[in-house]
């Protein structure tokens, strides 16, 4: 049973440095074939895999907010949605316009995801993005009158000390003339095959967990609940659809660059899209560790009858790095600048 879906447009206008999904720059005829072969799969996953009415619908990118109506009408025709599911569109800020927030209100979407990254010129320079403040606030602005449940996605470079504080202001600004519900807060990795590695490989990053922690405690100042390692929400706006990834829960991702997971006789299958628009799956067996890992990253925690090394545990709560909360062990916020260090020790 099937009702969660992720669905990946693979196009951009232009291409950030950072960037290490599949994307290619878009052009008319290549939508046209995408277009094609999206229906063609989604055919064939209606034929192989019972699909219920959706609870989740996530369209990422790439940036879908460059689609055509071809795009929107072929996703929302293909499925049925509960009465109360999340439908997420990932944006960029120079798309946004009243022209695409008049075509989107046409389809059930209600959840924005806006990809700023970062606030200052300097970083967002960095990144290959060069957007300005007064852009981002003019998409906020627009985008807020139009919908309830926004989310802001921002990078931690950790290339200066006062990266954080630089950004701090504008942060506290947008939160209180903004009714922001959810932040996904992500370390920047520099990939081998983006522009930023070619550019930048040997650059010095000593800030990151100073940066990561500050962020944490404006955030929880601010009243957003860190419910994942990289994610903070208001009350009631937790991401649906990602909690099911972390969860393990089924899903399908449609799409050149997607991946799916389907439970079949008690083992997990993953099954992934390689980076081509013909679709070349490759399907993988997910071991239980990686659940515990994925499940060791939320709130939610792991049940203690996993545990398998004790050896470890009394320390780690004394340094506030874990809790043990209704027979599972937590993450502190603390805890999650260890994440890693303190699940290898604690069940594998």
């Amino acid at each position: 049973m099937i009702e969660r879906i992720y669905i990946h447009y693979p196009f951009c206008k232009r291409i950030c440095y950072y960037c290490d999904f599949y994307k290619v720059r878009y052009k008319k005829e290549y939508e046209k074939a995408y277009l094609e072969k999206l229906k063609k799969e989604i055919k064939e996953i209606k034929k192989t895999y019972k699909i219920k009415p959706l609870s989740s619908l996530y369209l990422g990118g790439g940036s879908p907010s460059i689609a055509s109506y071809s795009f929107f009408d072929l996703v929302f025709s293909s499925f049925s949605l509960k009465s109360n599911s999340e439908v997420s569109l990932e944006v960029n800020i120079e798309d946004i316009s009243k022209d695409f927030l008049s075509l989107i209100k046409n389809y059930p979407i209600n959840r924005i995801s806006l990809g700023i990254q970062n606030f200052k010129e300097k970083y967002s320079n960095f990144l290959g993005r060069n957007i300005d403040v007064k852009l981002i606030y003019k998409a906020l602005e627009l985008i807020s009158k139009n919908f309830e449940n926004l989310s802001l996605d921002l990078l931690i470079l950790g290339l200066e000390k006062d990266e954080f504080e630089e950004n701090k202001k504008i942060l506290k600004d947008v939160l209180e003339k903004f009714n922001i519900k959810h932040i996904s807060l992500y370390i920047l990795t520099i990939y081998k095959n983006t522009y930023l590695y070619k550019k930048y490989s040997n650059i010095k990053r000593n800030y990151i967990d100073l940066t990561y922690q500050k962020y944490q405690k404006f955030l929880k100042e601010n009243f957003f609940f860190q419910y994942e390692v990289s994610n903070f929400a208001k009350p009631n706006f937790l991401c649906q659809h990602n909690l099911a990834y972390w969860l393990f829960e089924n899903y399908l991702g449609l799409g050149p660059s997607a991946s799916s997971l389907i439970k079949i006789k008690g083992d997990f299958i993953s099954k992934v899209n390689e980076n081509k628009l013909d679709y070349d799956f490759k399907f993988e067996k997910i071991n239980f560790e990686t659940y515990l890992y994925f499940r060791f990253r939320t709130f939610f925690g792991v049940p203690f009858r996993y545990l398998k090394n004790k050896k470890f545990l009394k320390d780690f709560l004394d340094k506030n790095l874990i809790t043990l909360d209704n027979k599972n062990i937590k993450v502190t916020s603390k805890g999650y600048l260890f994440l890693d260090y303190i699940f290898n020790r604690l069940f594998i």
